[in-house]
């Protein structure tokens, strides 16, 4: 471990003004990379050190840096600025544990499939009969089934570690033996056999940390098992959410964070009051579009392997709720993220309300062109949001070359996605054409929607969904910017009917308009 005051920084961003070191960088980073460490990162703070100007200089010169040994023995190492009285330095307190909280989420492991007495294990519970129920509960207590069994089946069977270090021992046996002696036909027999499955032994735990580490390439050798740990050690360390601060209270402690983050979404995805629109739907839309091309019977094509639930699902008899369940996590959205809404909540959703949702997808795809406005280019196939910033800057120079008066506003929609009312969405949907029964595939989606927001590892207690839509549903931006379309069409109906305009637009000439989302 390198603890303190290395009075160089690391990257241009870790220091506020533009007098960059580059070689002082170039030199620490490659001595760091050359010693095999890393940086296990300070929460909450981006510089280390000030020199206390009015117009300060700000670095981080301090940090905490360890290495493969060090994490593989305090696996649940951290750090935390403390508060700076007298120095000019943030104090660093250090903090190393070897009890690692163990997630209690079920996850299948790749190499599973791999054994025989997994898939006979599989192929047993699944062809167990269930009564008679509707396609979807059949397939909702199918699976709930074999995860109990997996589950059982994992902790009965032998950790590989320790069958590995078991036929270890059994070949260093038998190597001995033949020191002495010529091994017998058996014996011979039973060293090739352990030899073969201590290969598929190793091969399981690579892929085991291969896995975790996301790595597609194979460099080094023995397996890459150490370098493989190293690498899933280091994107823990990094991904880990280690503090949040609530009402200017840290928290580091994971069991309450969990508790404030679930208390923060659970009122975030509640329904709240609906109000009276000061505007009707219908009259920005006077016309409906044709859309009962969405509605047309499910082709074999888009249904695959789940038939029964999308015939359940085309006659609106069907309940999602046993299976339309969702784990968030939460991705930081800035440096050093610390509150809770510098996080952005994706939801890892259940793989049957998922299929549904791309094929109902696929399907809005090829209507929603006619239903959202040209100046849309976010979240439609064709289309580039690049298209807006190149927009933006021809107009902006066009303005300033021709010395003519412009406005530029750019608006930001606070939780866009987790705040959008179920009861305005519907009814857009309804004053653009939309057919009740896709409205009731949409709903039977939306509304039947739990989630449990996971924290390094831990989940919390489950949320009902009462507003929003999903991030990481394939079905998510589509709707939200058939919500959006609306101000963009309230905003064209000020312009046109005289609410809205140019203040030199003195003769009534429309404006030039561009609204570019």
């Amino acid at each position: 471990m390198r603890i303190g005051d290395f009075n160089i920084y690391r990257f241009p961003h870790e220091k506020n003004n533009d007098s960059i070191n580059t070689r002082g960088m170039e030199e620490f980073n490659s001595w760091i990379n050359g010693e095999g460490l890393f940086d296990i990162g300070i929460p909450s703070r981006k510089f280390t050190w000030s020199n206390k100007r009015r117009c300060p200089t700000s670095v981080k010169l301090d940090r905490v840096l360890i290495d493969t040994a060090w994490n593989q023995t305090f696996a649940n190492a951290s750090a935390k600025a403390l508060i700076a009285t007298t120095s000019d330095h943030i104090p660093i307190l250090a903090e190393f544990s070897d009890n690692c909280s163990k997630s209690d989420i079920f996850r299948l492991e790749n190499y599973w499939l791999q054994m025989p007495d997994f898939i006979a294990m599989t192929e047993t519970n699944w062809s167990r009969g269930t009564r008679p129920l509707t396609a979807i509960s059949k397939l909702n207590h199918k699976l709930r089934r074999l995860r109990a069994s997996t589950k059982a089946w994992n902790r009965n069977k032998r950790s590989i570690p320790t069958l590995l270090s078991a036929n270890k021992d059994t070949l260093e046996y038998l190597d001995k033996i033949e020191e002495w002696r010529q091994l017998t036909d058996l014996e011979y027999y039973l060293r090739q056999r352990i030899q073969k499955h201590c290969n598929e032994l190793n091969d399981f735990i690579t892929q085991k940390w291969k896995r975790r580490a996301r790595i597609r390439f194979c460099t080094l050798g023995d397996e890459n098992t150490r370098f493989y740990h190293t690498v899933a050690s280091v994107s823990r360390q990094k991904n880990s959410i280690r503090l949040f601060i609530e009402d200017g209270v840290k928290f580091y402690d994971d069991s309450k964070k969990l508790d404030i983050v679930t208390s923060f979404f659970r009122q975030l995805f509640s329904e709240i009051s609906p109000s009276d629109p000061t505007f009707t739907i219908p009259l920005l839309y006077p016309q409906q579009e044709c859309l009962q091309s969405l509605c047309t019977p499910f082709t074999k094509e888009e249904i695959v392997k789940v038939i029964h639930i999308f015939q359940d699902l085309f006659d609106n008899n069907i309940d999602l709720s046993g299976v339309n369940q969702s784990y968030i996590t939460l991705i930081p959205k800035v440096t050093a993220a610390a509150h809770i809404k510098d996080f952005r909540p994706i939801s890892l959703l259940h793989s049957v309300p998922k299929l549904l949702s791309k094929t109902l997808t696929n399907r809005l795809q090829k209507e929603i062109l006619k239903l959202i406005d040209p100046m849309q280019s976010g979240f439609i196939r064709g289309r580039s949001i690049t298209e807006n910033f190149i927009l933006a800057s021809e107009l902006v120079q066009s303005a300033l070359k021709g010395k003519k008066p412009m406005v530029v506003l750019k608006l930001d929609f606070h939780k866009a996605f987790d705040t959008v009312s179920w009861d305005a969405l519907f009814r857009i949907m309804e004053a653009r054409g939309f057919p009740d029964k896709w409205i009731g595939w949409i709903k039977a989606l939306l509304c039947t929607g739990k989630a449990q927001i996971t924290n390094n590892g831990q989940k919390g207690e489950q949320i009902q969904y009462k507003r929003g839509v999903r991030q990481g549903d394939p079905l998510s931006p589509y709707l939200f910017i058939l919500v959006a379309d609306v101000l963009q069409k309230m905003i064209q109906q000020a312009f046109s009917t005289g609410i809205l305009k140019h203040p030199l637009d003195i003769e009534g000439a429309p404006p030039n308009l561009q609204i570019r989302r």
